[in-house]
């Protein structure tokens, strides 16, 4: 036995890069209803794990890809079910959702940088920049941000420096 979810939508989505590690990816899933089904689909299809060396970051701006220690985005819909006295003919059930609706999405992360020398590093600015992302051949896009002041605390050992982000006007172009 099995389930099918029907009218899925994401609601949140997480990805998290750090050098040396695995890929660690984060999906709120959510759906108008489901279905019991006899399905025997499964998968059987052996893969390696994604691993940071297939991670491509590209901040544009005056770093190297050397240099990025962890990059971290999250992506929130803000999805909110949306009930009504009839939900339609097609629903057995009268106390299912009628629809999802998306909220603003919202589109933040950053960027942790390794500096060996201690420099300075992005003054705040207003204007939009791009950051190239791409895992494997899977997942190619082109992030517009506005990058948000640096964050430095002190720390013995190596400077990392985390740089936030916020996606702005359309956030994400292939």
């Amino acid at each position: 036995m099995a389930r099918r979810f029907i009218g899925c939508r994401l609601n949140s989505w997480q990805l998290t890069v750090t050098a040396g590690d695995i890929v660690n990816i984060t999906a709120d899933i959510w759906a108008l209803g489901m279905e019991d089904t006899s399905s025997t689909d499964r998968y059987t299809d052996s893969e390696k794990i994604i691993t940071s060396d297939a991670v491509s970051v590209i901040p544009k701006i005056d770093v190297t890809e050397e240099d990025i220690q962890t990059f971290e985005l999250s992506i929130e819909n803000n999805l909110q079910y949306i009930y009504t006295a009839d939900p339609g003919t097609d629903q057995p059930n009268k106390f299912v959702p009628r629809d999802l609706r998306v909220g603003m999405q919202l589109v933040t992360g950053s960027l942790g940088l390794y500096f060996d020398d201690g420099r300075s590093f992005l003054l705040p600015d207003t204007d939009k920049a791009t950051i190239e992302l791409s895992i494997k051949d899977t997942l190619r896009t082109n992030i517009n941000v506005v990058y948000m002041p640096k964050q430095r605390s002190g720390a013995v050992g190596p400077v990392i420096t985390e740089v936030p982000f916020v996606g702005v006007d359309k956030a994400f172009n292939p």
